[in-house]
Protein backbone atom coordinates (compact mmCIF):
# COMPACT_ATOMS: atom_id res chain seq x y z
CA UNK A 1 0.00 0.00 0.00
CA UNK A 2 1.35 3.44 -0.98
CA UNK A 3 1.89 5.80 1.95
CA UNK A 4 1.84 9.57 2.01
CA UNK A 5 5.48 9.55 3.06
CA UNK A 6 6.44 7.64 -0.12
CA UNK A 7 4.57 10.18 -2.27
CA UNK A 8 6.29 13.09 -0.50
CA UNK A 9 9.67 11.44 -0.97
CA UNK A 10 9.08 10.98 -4.72
CA UNK A 11 8.01 14.61 -5.10
CA UNK A 12 11.08 15.80 -3.17
CA UNK A 13 13.32 13.64 -5.36
CA UNK A 14 11.71 15.05 -8.52
CA UNK A 15 12.18 18.66 -7.37
CA UNK A 16 15.84 18.02 -6.50
CA UNK A 17 16.55 16.52 -9.91
CA UNK A 18 14.79 19.33 -11.76
CA UNK A 19 16.74 21.94 -9.78
CA UNK A 20 20.03 20.12 -10.45
CA UNK A 21 19.44 19.71 -14.18
CA UNK A 22 18.05 23.23 -14.52
CA UNK A 23 21.09 24.72 -12.78
CA UNK A 24 23.58 22.76 -14.89
CA UNK A 25 21.72 23.49 -18.12
CA UNK A 26 21.36 27.20 -17.36
CA UNK A 27 25.02 27.46 -16.45
CA UNK A 28 26.02 25.71 -19.69
CA UNK A 29 23.82 27.98 -21.81
CA UNK A 30 25.19 31.10 -20.08
CA UNK A 31 28.73 29.84 -20.66
CA UNK A 32 28.06 29.24 -24.36
CA UNK A 33 26.55 32.70 -24.82
CA UNK A 34 29.45 34.28 -22.94
CA UNK A 35 32.05 32.45 -25.05
CA UNK A 36 30.30 33.47 -28.26
CA UNK A 37 30.22 37.07 -27.05
CA UNK A 38 33.88 37.38 -26.06
CA UNK A 39 35.52 35.36 -28.81
CA UNK A 40 36.17 36.25 -32.42
CA UNK A 41 33.62 35.45 -35.12
CA UNK A 42 36.00 32.94 -36.71
CA UNK A 43 35.83 30.78 -33.56
CA UNK A 44 32.05 30.85 -33.21
CA UNK A 45 31.57 27.74 -35.37
CA UNK A 46 34.02 25.71 -33.25
CA UNK A 47 32.39 26.82 -29.99
CA UNK A 48 28.90 26.08 -31.31
CA UNK A 49 29.84 22.61 -32.57
CA UNK A 50 31.65 21.79 -29.30
CA UNK A 51 28.61 22.86 -27.28
CA UNK A 52 26.28 20.77 -29.44
CA UNK A 53 28.59 17.74 -29.21
CA UNK A 54 28.75 18.08 -25.41
CA UNK A 55 24.97 18.36 -25.12
CA UNK A 56 24.41 15.34 -27.39
CA UNK A 57 26.87 13.25 -25.37
CA UNK A 58 25.08 14.31 -22.17
CA UNK A 59 21.69 13.42 -23.69
CA UNK A 60 22.94 10.02 -24.86
CA UNK A 61 24.42 9.28 -21.42
CA UNK A 62 21.28 10.25 -19.47
CA UNK A 63 18.89 8.44 -21.81
CA UNK A 64 21.10 5.36 -21.54
CA UNK A 65 20.91 5.64 -17.75
CA UNK A 66 17.10 6.02 -17.99
CA UNK A 67 16.88 2.86 -20.11
CA UNK A 68 18.55 0.95 -17.25
CA UNK A 69 16.42 2.46 -14.44
CA UNK A 70 13.09 2.88 -16.19
CA UNK A 71 9.95 1.74 -14.28
CA UNK A 72 8.77 -0.70 -16.97
CA UNK A 73 10.02 -2.72 -19.92
CA UNK A 74 8.37 -0.43 -22.48
CA UNK A 75 9.98 2.62 -20.85
CA UNK A 76 13.37 0.91 -21.09
CA UNK A 77 12.91 0.11 -24.78
CA UNK A 78 11.72 3.66 -25.52
CA UNK A 79 14.70 5.29 -23.84
CA UNK A 80 17.07 2.84 -25.55
CA UNK A 81 15.82 3.95 -28.98
CA UNK A 82 16.22 7.59 -27.95
CA UNK A 83 19.78 6.75 -26.85
CA UNK A 84 20.45 5.38 -30.34
CA UNK A 85 19.06 8.62 -31.81
CA UNK A 86 21.41 10.85 -29.81
CA UNK A 87 24.33 8.48 -30.38
CA UNK A 88 23.69 9.03 -34.09
CA UNK A 89 23.76 12.79 -33.49
CA UNK A 90 27.07 12.45 -31.62
CA UNK A 91 28.63 10.67 -34.62
CA UNK A 92 27.17 13.25 -36.99
CA UNK A 93 28.48 16.12 -34.87
CA UNK A 94 31.98 14.62 -34.79
CA UNK A 95 31.99 14.40 -38.59
CA UNK A 96 30.49 17.86 -39.07
CA UNK A 97 32.83 19.35 -36.47
CA UNK A 98 35.78 17.93 -38.38
CA UNK A 99 34.68 19.69 -41.56
CA UNK A 100 34.06 22.97 -39.78
CA UNK A 101 36.91 23.12 -37.24
CA UNK A 102 39.69 21.05 -38.84
CA UNK A 103 39.03 21.28 -42.56
CA UNK A 104 37.89 24.90 -42.16
CA UNK A 105 34.92 24.42 -44.51
CA UNK A 106 32.18 26.95 -43.81
CA UNK A 107 28.70 25.39 -43.73
CA UNK A 108 29.60 22.12 -45.52
CA UNK A 109 26.70 20.45 -47.36
CA UNK A 110 26.02 17.67 -48.17
CA UNK A 111 28.35 15.47 -46.12
CA UNK A 112 28.42 12.05 -44.47
CA UNK A 113 27.20 13.77 -41.29
CA UNK A 114 23.80 14.38 -42.91
CA UNK A 115 23.17 10.65 -43.01
CA UNK A 116 23.62 10.39 -39.23
CA UNK A 117 21.70 13.64 -38.63
CA UNK A 118 18.76 12.29 -40.63
CA UNK A 119 18.93 8.93 -38.80
CA UNK A 120 18.07 10.82 -35.63
CA UNK A 121 14.48 11.47 -36.76
CA UNK A 122 13.24 7.89 -37.34
CA UNK A 123 15.09 6.62 -34.27
CA UNK A 124 13.54 9.35 -32.11
CA UNK A 125 10.08 8.69 -33.60
CA UNK A 126 10.40 4.98 -32.80
CA UNK A 127 11.40 5.85 -29.24
CA UNK A 128 8.36 8.11 -28.80
CA UNK A 129 6.04 5.39 -30.12
CA UNK A 130 7.45 2.85 -27.64
CA UNK A 131 6.33 4.69 -24.50
CA UNK A 132 3.40 2.94 -22.79
CA UNK A 133 0.07 4.61 -23.43
CA UNK A 134 -3.31 4.69 -21.72
CA UNK A 135 -5.79 1.88 -22.26
CA UNK A 136 -7.84 3.09 -25.23
CA UNK A 137 -10.50 1.46 -27.32
CA UNK A 138 -10.00 0.91 -31.05
CA UNK A 139 -12.11 3.96 -31.86
CA UNK A 140 -10.18 6.13 -29.40
CA UNK A 141 -6.86 5.01 -30.92
CA UNK A 142 -8.13 5.85 -34.40
CA UNK A 143 -9.31 9.28 -33.25
CA UNK A 144 -5.96 9.98 -31.56
CA UNK A 145 -4.02 9.11 -34.72
CA UNK A 146 -6.31 11.28 -36.85
CA UNK A 147 -5.89 14.21 -34.44
CA UNK A 148 -2.12 13.84 -34.57
CA UNK A 149 -2.23 13.56 -38.37
CA UNK A 150 -4.26 16.76 -38.69
CA UNK A 151 -1.83 18.82 -36.60
CA UNK A 152 1.21 17.28 -38.30
CA UNK A 153 -0.37 17.84 -41.72
CA UNK A 154 -0.93 21.51 -40.95
CA UNK A 155 2.70 21.78 -39.84
CA UNK A 156 3.80 20.03 -43.02
CA UNK A 157 1.85 22.55 -45.08
CA UNK A 158 3.62 25.49 -43.42
CA UNK A 159 6.97 23.72 -43.73
CA UNK A 160 6.34 22.96 -47.39
CA UNK A 161 5.52 26.56 -48.23
CA UNK A 162 8.39 28.17 -46.33
CA UNK A 163 11.11 25.49 -46.40
CA UNK A 164 10.67 22.42 -48.57
CA UNK A 165 9.36 24.03 -51.77
CA UNK A 166 12.07 26.76 -51.75
CA UNK A 167 14.69 24.01 -51.23
CA UNK A 168 13.33 22.08 -54.18
CA UNK A 169 13.29 25.16 -56.39
CA UNK A 170 16.80 26.37 -55.44
CA UNK A 171 18.44 22.97 -55.97
CA UNK A 172 16.40 22.08 -59.03
CA UNK A 173 17.89 25.09 -60.77
CA UNK A 174 21.32 23.47 -60.36
CA UNK A 175 20.05 19.96 -61.27
CA UNK A 176 21.36 18.47 -58.00
CA UNK A 177 19.03 15.74 -56.81
CA UNK A 178 20.92 14.60 -53.69
CA UNK A 179 21.13 18.04 -52.00
CA UNK A 180 17.45 18.55 -52.81
CA UNK A 181 16.45 15.27 -51.14
CA UNK A 182 18.66 15.84 -48.11
CA UNK A 183 17.51 19.42 -47.59
CA UNK A 184 13.87 18.42 -47.94
CA UNK A 185 14.29 15.48 -45.55
CA UNK A 186 15.05 17.69 -42.53
CA UNK A 187 11.68 19.51 -42.34
CA UNK A 188 9.90 16.24 -43.12
CA UNK A 189 11.75 14.66 -40.19
CA UNK A 190 10.65 17.53 -37.97
CA UNK A 191 7.03 16.94 -38.99
CA UNK A 192 7.42 13.24 -38.16
CA UNK A 193 8.71 14.14 -34.70
CA UNK A 194 5.80 16.52 -34.12
CA UNK A 195 3.41 13.79 -35.24
CA UNK A 196 4.97 11.34 -32.77
CA UNK A 197 4.87 13.93 -29.97
CA UNK A 198 1.21 14.78 -30.54
CA UNK A 199 0.25 11.10 -30.75
CA UNK A 200 2.12 10.45 -27.48
CA UNK A 201 0.36 13.35 -25.73
CA UNK A 202 -3.10 12.28 -26.88
CA UNK A 203 -2.67 8.53 -26.36
CA UNK A 204 -0.67 8.56 -23.13
CA UNK A 205 -2.53 11.13 -21.05
CA UNK A 206 -0.91 13.97 -19.16
CA UNK A 207 -1.28 12.64 -15.59
CA UNK A 208 1.23 9.83 -16.17
CA UNK A 209 4.61 11.53 -15.47
CA UNK A 210 3.62 15.06 -16.60
CA UNK A 211 7.08 16.54 -16.13
CA UNK A 212 8.61 13.98 -18.48
CA UNK A 213 6.08 14.81 -21.20
CA UNK A 214 6.55 18.57 -20.74
CA UNK A 215 10.32 18.24 -21.04
CA UNK A 216 10.10 16.00 -24.12
CA UNK A 217 7.64 18.43 -25.72
CA UNK A 218 9.91 21.38 -25.01
CA UNK A 219 12.90 19.49 -26.39
CA UNK A 220 11.22 18.60 -29.68
CA UNK A 221 9.80 22.12 -30.00
CA UNK A 222 13.29 23.61 -29.59
CA UNK A 223 14.73 21.13 -32.10
CA UNK A 224 12.09 21.84 -34.75
CA UNK A 225 12.53 25.59 -34.29
CA UNK A 226 16.32 25.36 -34.65
CA UNK A 227 16.07 23.12 -37.73
CA UNK A 228 13.49 25.37 -39.39
CA UNK A 229 15.43 28.56 -38.66
CA UNK A 230 18.65 26.98 -39.94
CA UNK A 231 16.96 25.79 -43.14
CA UNK A 232 15.28 29.09 -43.82
CA UNK A 233 18.28 31.35 -43.26
CA UNK A 234 20.52 28.94 -45.16
CA UNK A 235 18.20 29.45 -48.12
CA UNK A 236 18.55 33.20 -47.65
CA UNK A 237 22.33 32.84 -47.47
CA UNK A 238 22.36 34.74 -44.15
CA UNK A 239 23.13 31.88 -41.74
CA UNK A 240 26.50 31.81 -39.99
CA UNK A 241 27.66 29.08 -37.63
CA UNK A 242 27.41 30.16 -34.00
CA UNK A 243 24.25 32.22 -34.38
CA UNK A 244 23.08 32.27 -30.76
CA UNK A 245 19.34 32.38 -31.28
CA UNK A 246 19.53 29.34 -33.60
CA UNK A 247 22.41 27.09 -32.52
CA UNK A 248 21.65 27.49 -28.82
CA UNK A 249 18.25 25.81 -29.29
CA UNK A 250 19.90 22.56 -30.44
CA UNK A 251 21.77 22.56 -27.13
CA UNK A 252 18.60 23.40 -25.20
CA UNK A 253 16.76 20.55 -26.97
CA UNK A 254 19.39 18.00 -25.90
CA UNK A 255 19.46 19.35 -22.33
CA UNK A 256 15.67 19.08 -22.02
CA UNK A 257 15.80 15.45 -23.19
CA UNK A 258 18.50 14.81 -20.59
CA UNK A 259 16.26 16.32 -17.92
CA UNK A 260 13.26 14.23 -19.03
CA UNK A 261 15.42 11.09 -18.87
CA UNK A 262 16.46 11.90 -15.31
CA UNK A 263 12.87 12.36 -14.06
CA UNK A 264 11.46 9.41 -16.04
CA UNK A 265 12.26 6.66 -13.47
CA UNK A 266 10.30 8.54 -10.79
CA UNK A 267 6.80 7.02 -10.77
CA UNK A 268 4.41 8.82 -8.49
CA UNK A 269 2.42 6.55 -6.11
CA UNK A 270 -0.88 8.30 -6.86
CA UNK A 271 -0.40 7.55 -10.55
CA UNK A 272 0.07 3.86 -9.75
CA UNK A 273 -3.13 3.82 -7.75
CA UNK A 274 -5.02 5.58 -10.53
CA UNK A 275 -3.82 3.10 -13.15
CA UNK A 276 -4.70 0.10 -10.96
CA UNK A 277 -8.32 1.26 -10.79
CA UNK A 278 -9.23 2.40 -14.31
CA UNK A 279 -12.94 2.38 -13.57
CA UNK A 280 -12.60 4.99 -10.79
CA UNK A 281 -13.16 8.59 -11.89
CA UNK A 282 -10.19 10.85 -10.98
CA UNK A 283 -10.88 13.87 -8.76
CA UNK A 284 -11.75 17.24 -10.27
CA UNK A 285 -8.32 18.70 -9.48
CA UNK A 286 -6.59 15.83 -11.29
CA UNK A 287 -8.86 16.25 -14.31
CA UNK A 288 -8.10 19.99 -14.38
CA UNK A 289 -4.33 19.38 -14.26
CA UNK A 290 -4.69 16.79 -17.01
CA UNK A 291 -6.59 19.22 -19.26
CA UNK A 292 -4.15 22.12 -18.64
CA UNK A 293 -1.16 19.86 -19.29
CA UNK A 294 -2.54 18.62 -22.58
CA UNK A 295 -3.29 22.16 -23.71
CA UNK A 296 0.27 23.24 -22.86
CA UNK A 297 1.78 20.31 -24.73
CA UNK A 298 -0.49 20.62 -27.75
CA UNK A 299 0.42 24.32 -27.91
CA UNK A 300 4.02 23.37 -28.81
CA UNK A 301 3.23 22.55 -32.49
CA UNK A 302 1.16 25.74 -32.72
CA UNK A 303 4.07 27.81 -31.40
CA UNK A 304 6.36 26.09 -33.88
CA UNK A 305 4.00 26.97 -36.74
CA UNK A 306 3.83 30.59 -35.55
CA UNK A 307 7.60 30.68 -35.27
CA UNK A 308 8.02 29.36 -38.81
CA UNK A 309 5.62 32.01 -40.03
CA UNK A 310 7.48 34.78 -38.19
CA UNK A 311 10.81 33.63 -39.63
CA UNK A 312 9.56 34.30 -43.16
CA UNK A 313 10.39 37.95 -43.65
CA UNK A 314 8.69 37.78 -46.57
CA UNK A 315 8.21 34.21 -47.82
CA UNK A 316 10.38 33.01 -50.68
CA UNK A 317 8.42 32.97 -53.96
CA UNK A 318 7.59 29.36 -54.62
CA UNK A 319 5.01 28.92 -57.36
CA UNK A 320 5.44 25.15 -57.37
CA UNK A 321 4.38 25.04 -53.72
CA UNK A 322 0.73 25.69 -54.42
CA UNK A 323 -0.26 22.38 -56.08
CA UNK A 324 1.22 20.45 -53.15
CA UNK A 325 -0.48 22.80 -50.71
CA UNK A 326 -3.78 22.07 -52.44
CA UNK A 327 -3.16 18.34 -51.99
CA UNK A 328 -2.29 18.85 -48.32
CA UNK A 329 -5.40 20.95 -47.85
CA UNK A 330 -7.57 18.29 -49.51
CA UNK A 331 -6.06 15.58 -47.30
CA UNK A 332 -6.60 17.68 -44.17
CA UNK A 333 -10.20 18.41 -45.16
CA UNK A 334 -10.74 14.70 -45.66
CA UNK A 335 -9.20 14.03 -42.26
CA UNK A 336 -11.48 16.64 -40.68
CA UNK A 337 -14.47 15.00 -42.36
CA UNK A 338 -13.47 11.58 -41.07
CA UNK A 339 -12.88 12.99 -37.61
CA UNK A 340 -16.26 14.71 -37.56
CA UNK A 341 -17.92 11.54 -38.81
CA UNK A 342 -16.32 9.58 -35.98
CA UNK A 343 -17.45 12.22 -33.48
CA UNK A 344 -21.00 12.08 -34.82
CA UNK A 345 -20.95 8.30 -34.74
CA UNK A 346 -19.61 8.33 -31.19
CA UNK A 347 -22.27 10.84 -30.12
CA UNK A 348 -25.00 8.72 -31.72
CA UNK A 349 -23.60 5.63 -30.06
CA UNK A 350 -23.39 7.34 -26.68
CA UNK A 351 -26.93 8.71 -27.14
CA UNK A 352 -28.18 5.20 -27.83
CA UNK A 353 -26.29 3.84 -24.83
CA UNK A 354 -27.72 6.62 -22.68
CA UNK A 355 -31.25 5.93 -23.91
CA UNK A 356 -30.80 2.24 -23.22
CA UNK A 357 -29.47 3.03 -19.78
CA UNK A 358 -32.53 5.21 -19.07
CA UNK A 359 -34.82 2.39 -20.19
CA UNK A 360 -33.02 -0.05 -17.92
CA UNK A 361 -33.24 2.42 -15.05
CA UNK A 362 -37.00 2.84 -15.65
CA UNK A 363 -37.49 -0.93 -15.70
CA UNK A 364 -35.49 -1.25 -12.49
CA UNK A 365 -37.52 1.58 -10.95
CA UNK A 366 -40.78 -0.19 -11.77
CA UNK A 367 -39.40 -3.45 -10.46
CA UNK A 368 -38.28 -1.71 -7.30
CA UNK A 369 -41.73 -0.17 -6.88
CA UNK A 370 -43.31 -3.63 -7.22
CA UNK A 371 -40.86 -5.01 -4.68
CA UNK A 372 -41.77 -2.14 -2.35
CA UNK A 373 -45.50 -2.93 -2.59
CA UNK A 374 -44.87 -6.63 -1.96
CA UNK A 375 -42.58 -5.79 0.94
CA UNK A 376 -45.13 -3.48 2.56
CA UNK A 377 -47.87 -6.14 2.16
CA UNK A 378 -45.60 -8.78 3.65
CA UNK A 379 -44.70 -6.53 6.58
CA UNK A 380 -48.39 -5.92 7.31
CA UNK A 381 -49.08 -9.68 7.34
CA UNK A 382 -46.10 -10.31 9.59
CA UNK A 383 -47.33 -7.68 12.01
CA UNK A 384 -50.83 -9.34 12.07
CA UNK A 385 -49.30 -12.77 12.68
CA UNK A 386 -47.16 -11.31 15.47
CA UNK A 387 -50.32 -9.91 17.10
CA UNK A 388 -52.09 -13.31 16.86
CA UNK A 389 -49.15 -15.11 18.40
CA UNK A 390 -49.03 -12.58 21.23
CA UNK A 391 -52.73 -13.32 21.88
CA UNK A 392 -52.05 -17.08 22.17
CA UNK A 393 -53.23 -18.18 18.74
CA UNK A 394 -50.29 -20.38 17.83
CA UNK A 395 -52.09 -22.07 14.96
CA UNK A 396 -51.83 -18.96 12.76
CA UNK A 397 -49.52 -19.16 9.68
CA UNK A 398 -47.95 -16.69 7.20
CA UNK A 399 -49.42 -17.11 3.71
CA UNK A 400 -49.38 -15.39 0.31
CA UNK A 401 -45.69 -14.44 0.23
CA UNK A 402 -44.54 -17.07 -2.30
CA UNK A 403 -43.32 -14.42 -4.82
CA UNK A 404 -42.09 -11.91 -2.26
CA UNK A 405 -38.59 -11.19 -1.05
CA UNK A 406 -39.90 -12.09 2.45
CA UNK A 407 -40.79 -15.66 1.40
CA UNK A 408 -37.67 -17.29 2.97
CA UNK A 409 -38.38 -15.41 6.20
CA UNK A 410 -42.03 -16.53 6.11
CA UNK A 411 -41.01 -20.16 5.61
CA UNK A 412 -38.64 -19.94 8.56
CA UNK A 413 -41.34 -18.40 10.77
CA UNK A 414 -43.95 -21.02 9.75
CA UNK A 415 -41.57 -23.86 10.59
CA UNK A 416 -40.89 -22.25 13.95
CA UNK A 417 -44.66 -21.93 14.62
CA UNK A 418 -45.15 -25.62 13.69
CA UNK A 419 -42.53 -26.68 16.20
CA UNK A 420 -44.03 -24.43 18.86
CA UNK A 421 -47.50 -25.91 18.30
CA UNK A 422 -46.11 -29.43 18.49
CA UNK A 423 -44.38 -28.63 21.77
CA UNK A 424 -47.60 -27.18 23.22
CA UNK A 425 -49.57 -30.29 22.15
CA UNK A 426 -46.98 -32.56 23.73
CA UNK A 427 -47.16 -30.50 26.92
CA UNK A 428 -50.98 -30.83 27.07
CA UNK A 429 -50.79 -34.60 26.60
CA UNK A 430 -48.25 -34.90 29.36
CA UNK A 431 -50.50 -32.91 31.71
CA UNK A 432 -53.46 -35.20 30.96
CA UNK A 433 -51.32 -38.29 31.53
CA UNK A 434 -50.20 -37.00 34.92
CA UNK A 435 -53.84 -36.40 35.89
CA UNK A 436 -54.83 -39.97 34.85
CA UNK A 437 -51.95 -41.43 36.85
CA UNK A 438 -53.09 -39.49 39.88
CA UNK A 439 -56.66 -40.80 39.41
CA UNK A 440 -55.40 -44.36 38.97
CA UNK A 441 -53.37 -44.02 42.16
CA UNK A 442 -56.50 -43.02 44.08
CA UNK A 443 -58.47 -45.99 42.65
CA UNK A 444 -55.69 -48.36 43.66
CA UNK A 445 -55.79 -47.02 47.24
CA UNK A 446 -59.58 -47.52 47.40
CA UNK A 447 -59.26 -51.06 46.09
CA UNK A 448 -56.62 -51.73 48.71
CA UNK A 449 -58.98 -50.63 51.46
CA UNK A 450 -61.81 -52.73 49.94
CA UNK A 451 -63.87 -49.79 48.80
CA UNK A 452 -65.97 -50.30 45.66
CA UNK A 453 -65.17 -48.52 42.36
CA UNK A 454 -68.01 -47.64 40.04
CA UNK A 455 -68.00 -48.27 36.29
CA UNK A 456 -68.06 -44.60 35.32
CA UNK A 457 -64.82 -44.12 37.24
CA UNK A 458 -63.15 -46.73 35.07
CA UNK A 459 -64.49 -45.03 31.93
CA UNK A 460 -62.13 -42.04 32.19
CA UNK A 461 -59.23 -44.33 31.22
CA UNK A 462 -60.75 -45.38 27.88
CA UNK A 463 -58.68 -44.42 24.79
CA UNK A 464 -55.75 -43.31 26.92
CA UNK A 465 -52.27 -44.76 27.38
CA UNK A 466 -53.47 -46.23 30.76
CA UNK A 467 -56.51 -48.02 29.29
CA UNK A 468 -54.95 -51.53 29.42
CA UNK A 469 -53.67 -50.99 32.97
CA UNK A 470 -57.11 -49.84 34.09
CA UNK A 471 -58.81 -52.84 32.43
CA UNK A 472 -56.51 -55.24 34.21
CA UNK A 473 -57.11 -53.64 37.59
CA UNK A 474 -60.87 -53.64 36.98
CA UNK A 475 -60.75 -57.36 36.15
CA UNK A 476 -58.71 -58.17 39.25
CA UNK A 477 -61.10 -56.21 41.40
CA UNK A 478 -63.98 -58.47 40.34
CA UNK A 479 -62.02 -61.57 41.34
CA UNK A 480 -61.37 -60.37 44.83
CA UNK A 481 -63.64 -61.86 47.60
CA UNK A 482 -66.25 -59.42 48.86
Amino acid sequence: MITRAASSSATHQLVNRLILVGSIGSALCVLIVALLAITQTANHATISEAAQLLSYVLAAATTSWASLHAPSRRHRIAWLWITFAYASNVIAELIYGYYVSVAQISNPFPTLADGFYLSFYPLMAIGLSMFPVSNLSTLQRLESWIDAFIVAGATLGVGWYFLIAPQVMSHSAMDTLLPTLISSAYPVGDVILLFGLIALIIRRGFMAQPWMLLLIGGSLGSLVYADAAYQYFSLQGSYTAGTTWIDLFWVVSALLIAASALVSPIVFPENDEASSAPSALPPISAQARNAVGKVLLLAIPILVIVGLTRIALPPIPAGSAYPVLEIIRAVLLGSFAIRLTLVMWRNAYLTGQLSQAFEQMEAQRQQLAQYTIELESGIEQLQWVQTQIAQGNISVRIQGLEHSALFPYAQLMNRMFDRLENRVADSNQLTQLVALLHQLEMICQRLYHGEPVHDQEWGIFSQSPLEQVASYLRYRSTQMPS
